[in-house]
């Protein structure tokens, strides 16, 4: 995916629908965080694609796919806004995403969307981007909760 560029396998004139990824099961863990940014900077600029979805298929996922998912967005919406608002000639996205994740199916999935103004002030942004980071924050909260109450009582000690 790393060689890819823009286009699914390098190929300018394919079109999909979707595109599935599926996790090779085995006795080796995927190390999924180590590939973030690939990833980020492909969704940045995939063209040809509507759907992009990345399968657990029962594999061996270091952490699990529901915080590597968190991850992938919080980096997508930090770079986003670098890009935009960091450099000395602003750099949109070409591809924007909207995004899901299903333990029940072991998918995270990426769907097409359209792209954001390509001139905001940081004030349109931030009110354009605040649900994003809200529903966010939510997520990465309820990944975090430990359900044990002994986890949080001090032993005195």
């Amino acid at each position: 995916m790393r060689q890819w560029k823009d286009c699914p396998f390098g190929q300018p004139l394919m079109r999909l629908n979707e595109l599935s990824i599926i996790l090779h099961r085995s006795s080796y863990w995927h190390y999924l965080f180590d590939f973030n940014n690939a990833i980020c900077q492909l969704l940045r600029n995939l063209q040809g694609v509507q759907r992009l979805t990345f399968v657990q298929n029962k594999s061996r996922v270091k952490g699990t796919l529901f915080t590597w998912y968190n991850r992938l967005v919080r980096l997508m919406l930090k770079t986003d806004h670098s890009e935009r608002f960091l450099k000395d000639e602003a750099c949109p996205e070409k591809s924007w995403w909207t995004w899901d994740h299903c333990a029940a199916n072991q998918t995270v999935s990426f769907t097409l969307a359209p792209v954001k103004k390509q001139v905001m002030t940081p004030i349109e942004y931030e009110e354009l981007m605040a649900p994003i980071h809200e529903a966010l924050i939510a997520n990465i909260e309820s990944e975090e909760y430990d359900p044990d109450p002994m986890s949080r009582v001090s032993t005195g000690l």
